[in-house]
């Protein structure tokens, strides 16, 4: 057999056209080493040294992802082992024309720049997940219409769920609820309450599987702060990570998708109930002023942008600039409305106290003692 590894590696097939061990692992090693075709790693997760693969699929596969193909099912993907289980000619055949590269064309060519592909040492969970979207549900095969992320009109996720958040001065980790819609994550306390949002257009990245004591952990990092969430499992994990890669890179694009419409198509008056029902107002501060109830312009134009199914930020400006020229919102600063996250506005009649802060207290204060002084002088009056 030694002096038969000599021969071309497709003649030595025996006569049932299967190959003995000796010739197999000789012709496995030459498949392997391709040169471009990605073989010598896992094609799910990149690990390196794959003994299994796929017949059918025609890629190679660490231990752990293959388990994860033999789940699916033969009909799905049927699994096999490199060097210890017979293999036919046509079958080698078929895996030396294809192997890893050609399957990622494949079955990734619409794979969004923003997902995270799997890495040998994640979870099997995430390997389960990033598998199955691919081969069972096909989702980024060119043609496909898949999608596993409930999506508004425009094509960018909204999600909404619990997660286990870290506090920014006290490192102790609290339970809250948090609303993913545009490009602004608000949570709360209590219903109704919003406790803050982050503005995803400040988000630098965003990870999963971050280093800390805590598992299910993922982390997004801004310019101030790196912000640290913990989710329910691997897949609650994923599906989070996932949706804000997405609005950062719609972000990055600064169109939507699957848009229509322009600033003309909308009329600020009819969107204005549910407009002013999802604003966060929150406490504010703006050229020394507090003010308690007030939203950024560039959490209105996320809001815009997406649910009125806009063409891009700025015919969402656009119409923001309509709503105040209309009334139906007003700047606490220059007449004019802008997408940035200095700029406030606010609703008419809402209750927001402006002036100087310190000012403020001290009138505050000088109530407070005047009060005093009356009641103490009441209190020692002989009548």
């Amino acid at each position: 057999m030694d002096e038969e590894e000599t021969y071309d590696v497709y003649s030595i097939a025996v006569a049932d056209k299967m190959y003995s061990e000796v010739a197999l692992r000789s012709i496995m090693n030459q498949i392997l080493r391709i040169k471009g075709s990605g073989n010598l790693r896992c094609a799910e997760c990149d690990e390196l040294d794959p003994q299994w693969a796929s017949v059918n699929l025609a890629i190679n596969l660490c231990i752990g992802c293959s388990t994860v193909h033999r789940n699916m099912g033969a009909n799905i993907s049927k699994v096999r082992s490199l060097f210890l289980e017979p293999w036919k000619k046509d079958e080698l055949e078929h895996l030396k024309l294809n192997g890893n590269k050609a399957g990622k064309l494949k079955w990734e060519a619409k794979f969004p720049p923003f997902f995270e592909k799997p890495r040998p040492n994640d979870s099997a969970m995430l390997k389960e997940y990033f598998i199955r979207a691919k081969y069972e549900h096909k989702e980024y095969v060119y043609n496909s219409e898949a999608c596993y992320y409930g999506r508004t009109p425009a094509g960018l996720p909204k999600r909404e769920g619990l997660l286990i958040k870290q506090g920014g001065q006290v490192k102790n980790w609290k339970k809250r609820t948090f609303v993913l819609l545009g490009s602004v994550l608000t949570y709360y306390k209590t219903v109704g309450s919003a406790a803050g949002a982050i503005h995803l257009k400040d988000m630098l990245s965003v990870d999963c599987n971050t280093t800390t004591e805590k598992k299910f952990c993922f982390s997004i990092k801004t310019g101030s702060r790196t912000w640290f969430f913990v989710g329910e499992d691997d897949k609650d994990v994923y599906d989070w990570v996932m949706a804000l890669r997405m609005i950062k890179y719609a972000l990055c694009k600064n169109y939507q998708p699957n848009a229509k419409k322009k600033a003309v198509d909308v009329d600020p008056k009819e969107i204005l109930p549910t407009f002013s029902s999802h604003m966060p107002l929150e406490k504010r501060k703006l050229d020394g002023k507090a003010y308690s109830s007030a939203f950024y312009g560039a959490c209105a134009v996320d809001w815009l942008l997406v649910n009125c199914d806009l063409t891009s930020r700025e015919e969402a400006v656009v119409v923001g600039q309509k709503m105040i020229t209309s009334g139906l919102i007003k700047s606490l600063g220059e007449d004019k409305f802008e997408d940035n996250v200095t700029s406030l506005y606010s609703f008419p009649g809402t209750n927001t106290s402006s002036g100087n802060t310190a000012t403020n207290a001290l009138r505050k204060t000088n109530s407070m003692i005047k009060m005093m002084r009356t009641s103490f002088s009441s209190s020692n009056d002989p009548t």
